[in-house]
Formats: C-alpha cells, structure tokens, sequence
C-alpha cells in the first residue's frame, strides 16, 4: 500500500513539473491541444496589411466600474500588436518600430482565435514562473473594421488597427 502511494506521488511530480518548448527566439511553442477546441471562422481579422496596436487597458471592478487605465505608448521598450493570419492563428508582438523582421511569428506569442457559443475569443500562451507557461483567454468584440478589445474578468486591452505595408507583412507565416 505504501508503494502504490509513492508511485501516485511519483507520478503527480512527474506530471506538474512539465515544460514547453521554445523556439530558437525563447518563446514558448505548445501543442494546439493545450488551446480551447475553438470553430473557425473567416474574417477580415486576417488581412495581408492589417495589425492591431494596444492603445489602452483598462481595469474594472466586479460590478464594471472602472478602477484604473494607462495608454500604452510603450511597453517594456515597445507597443503590443496583434497579427491575425489563416487557419484562425494570432500572434502578439511587442515592438518598438515598423520593420520586416519584427513581424516574424518567431518573435511573438503563439495563439488561436475563434467562436465558441457565439462569443469570439483570442487565446495566447505565455511564459509563466519556474520554465512553466499559462493560456491566457480573453473574449474578442469587435467594433466597426477599426478597433477590437479583448475582454476577460478584470481588464479590456483596446486595439486600434494599424495599415502596414504589405510587403512586411506578407512572407511571414506562424511557426506552429
């Protein structure tokens, strides 16, 4: 009885120790079984010259009103951009200039989007504490064809579309 108790102990270690893998950019790379099974849906989201740059977040208190708000003009040395491609597959940048080589899906955080119960939704998976990660999943609103916010419990990160040159935007695949 002891043995089989160690083993269960053994096997739970095991377990909650687990990694990802990284790209050569240090980045995490995960499975895309980790993501929500979310359903597909073509949308202009995915255009060859189109970004979303973070102009503001804001934080709110459970009954919605609002505690706290900041602009990001920078952040940690460059501005958050979300890229959205085919195959419903999202990226999220932190660049600080409009070059080529800072849209390439090495450089930014894996992710999917989609519709569940008729609610969109963005789902991006970070590096977390101890070689660990964590999906962050946050509902998407979409307003008019030139601002989005993605939603989740306690903040809204609004975006504003970017034009870019499709020249920097068009050879870059994701990476997973």
């Amino acid at each position: 009885m002891v043995r089989f108790f160690y083993f269960f102990i053994f096997l739970f270690l095991i377990n909650s120790c687990s990694s990802y893998k990284t790209n050569e950019n240090g980045l995490p790379r995960v499975p895309s079984q980790r993501f929500s099974k979310l359903e597909e849906i073509s949308s202009w989201l995915s255009n060859d010259s189109l970004v979303f740059k973070s102009k503001a977040v804001f934080s709110y208190s459970e009954n919605n009103k609002i505690e706290h708000y900041r602009l990001d003009e920078s952040l940690r040395g460059g501005v958050g951009v979300l890229r959205f491609y085919n195959n419903n597959k999202v990226s999220l940048f932190h660049i600080d200039s409009i070059h080529k080589n800072e849209f390439n899906p090495k450089k930014g955080f894996m992710g999917f989007y989609g519709k569940k119960k008729d609610k969109l939704f963005v789902e991006l998976f970070f590096h977390g504490d101890a070689h660990g990660g964590y999906l962050s999943k946050r509902e998407l609103i979409i307003y008019a064809k030139d601002s989005i916010v993605l939603l989740d419990n306690v903040y809204a990160s609004v975006y504003l579309t970017a034009k870019v040159p499709k020249e920097v935007l068009r050879e870059w695949k994701p990476d997973w």
